[in-house]
């Protein structure tokens, strides 16, 4: 919005100053050619030629209005547009402080409950119970306790191992996890809490449960001169084009409205989770950043994060 205001002033103040330079050429031209005719003429041929001018300056200030008027109305729609986004995301935060709240209420009990499980597992020898209450427990805190946050790319993907951890006593030994990460240096980047996990559950959900065999999940995370990059992806059951155009343009459509609720009619399995996560991100970062998406019918799926390098420290 920022540089859409800055390309807006530039280009109002170079036509501005064209026209006014124009201008300043033709008046000063006009007037010697005035000055040379009347000199040995009466005043009235001096007078008609003011009227003349009077008339081509109207004209010219017609003319400089028509030219700045398309700049200034995308000035105007800009100012309009970022003071509507303002407004916007504080309704939003203040909904994600009601939502925090409320969310307050009844995580505690879940835990104490989850942690009276995991005692009595241990009492009994069931240790793999005691893993998975403990497992599912941390997923609750990391997921409930911290509406809004922001987490490190390492806290990210531990919570991912955690919730693949709980997905093993599902389906032993259906899913692979490799990560491979170029540079530690980014694991302290800062991002929406619950970024990557919805991505990896989708994967396993729509790519890999259905598959016969074992099936592999990779996160790929780098860095380029501005931005953090990741890919995640499975190879599941994938998905045919006509489906993964359908998905692109879900995301599209609700990309362009970042602060309004869900559309209506809108299925469970039809991209929510993905959707959810585009929507956040290009809230938190901008409209250019988010989720892209590839697949090929029985290849499997990749999902690429792209996310600004400026917000490394925020």
């Amino acid at each position: 919005m920022k540089q859409d205001l800055k390309n807006d002033r530039k280009s109002i103040k170079n036509k501005s100053m064209a026209s006014l330079s124009r201008n300043l050429i033709f008046s000063s031209g006009y007037f010697c050619i005035a000055f040379y005719i009347c000199k040995d003429r009466s005043v009235w041929y001096f007078v008609a030629f003011l009227l003349v001018y009077n008339i081509i300056e109207c004209f010219f200030c017609a003319g400089l209005l028509k030219c700045l008027q398309n700049p200034i109305d995308d000035m105007i729609d800009t100012v309009k547009k970022v003071s509507q986004d303002k407004y916007e995301a504080q309704n939003l935060r203040s909904q994600a402080e009601i939502f925090a709240l409320q969310s307050q209420i009844n995580p505690h009990f879940l835990y104490n409950t989850l942690d009276t499980i995991r005692g009595y597992a241990l009492l009994s020898d069931a240790k793999d119970i005691a893993v998975m209450t403990e497992s599912l427990s941390t997923l609750f805190r990391y997921s409930i306790s911290r509406p809004g946050e922001m987490a490190t790319l390492k806290e990210e993907l531990d919570n991912v191992k955690n919730y693949l951890l709980i997905q093993q006593y599902r389906f032993p030994d259906k899913v692979n996890y490799v990560e491979e990460i170029e540079d530690e240096d980014i694991l302290n980047y800062q991002m929406p809490i619950l970024t990557i996990q919805p991505i990896v559950e989708n994967a396993i959900h729509h790519g890999l449960e259905m598959k016969i065999g074992k099936g592999c999940i990779k996160i790929k995370a780098f860095r380029t001169d501005s931005n953090i990059i990741l890919f995640i992806s499975d190879d599941g059951l994938g998905m045919s084009e006509d489906k993964l155009e359908e998905l692109r343009s879900k995301l599209e459509k609700e990309g362009d409205d970042i602060y309004g609720s869900p559309s209506p009619g809108r299925k469970k399995g039809s991209g929510i989770a993905l959707i959810n996560v585009d929507k956040r991100l290009k809230f938190y970062y901008g409209r250019q950043y988010g989720l892209k998406i590839r697949s090929t019918l029985d290849i499997g799926t990749m999902i690429e994060i792209n996310l600004p390098l400026m917000n490394n420290s925020e």
